[in-house]
């Protein structure tokens, strides 16, 4: 009986036009909710803050996915998206983006050792290694 999976070049094919397909994707949503935005008079800042909570989510959030199951942790994770959003609007518009990323790096870092500290959460490098350093 003949194999179902698809050889090598072939499942490289469909890697690229997965890829490719994303990328429309992406290009297609976010310049849609920039159109939107234009059409119904919302300040474009707005929908930049939406891709940056999307962004801050599936990045941050998904290495936490189990807990949000708890009330107490997606009232921490809430408030530390909305810290989140504040830091990257008043860093960006005064200091620039150079700066953001010296503030994103401090940011995660107090968000992992805060997440640990008050819920026993290992940041997620050191949980799919089984707690080694």
């Amino acid at each position: 009986m003949p194999s179902q999976t698809p050889s090598g070049g072939v499942r490289k094919l469909l890697d690229r036009l997965s890829l490719i397909g994303a990328a429309l994707l992406v290009i297609v949503v976010g310049g849609g909710g920039f159109l939107l935005a234009d059409k119904y008079h919302i300040d474009s800042v707005w929908v930049l803050l939406a891709w940056v909570s999307a962004g801050f989510l599936a990045g941050v959030g998904w290495d936490y996915r189990a807990q949000f199951r708890s009330i107490p942790f997606i009232s921490f994770f809430v408030a530390w998206l909305l810290l989140h959003l504040v830091i990257f609007v008043l860093v960006v518009s005064r200091f620039g983006w150079l700066y953001w990323l010296v503030a994103l790096f401090l940011e995660l870092f107090f968000f992992y050792a805060t997440a640990e500290l008050l819920f026993g959460l290992k940041p997620p490098l050191r949980r799919r290694r089984g707690g080694q350093t």
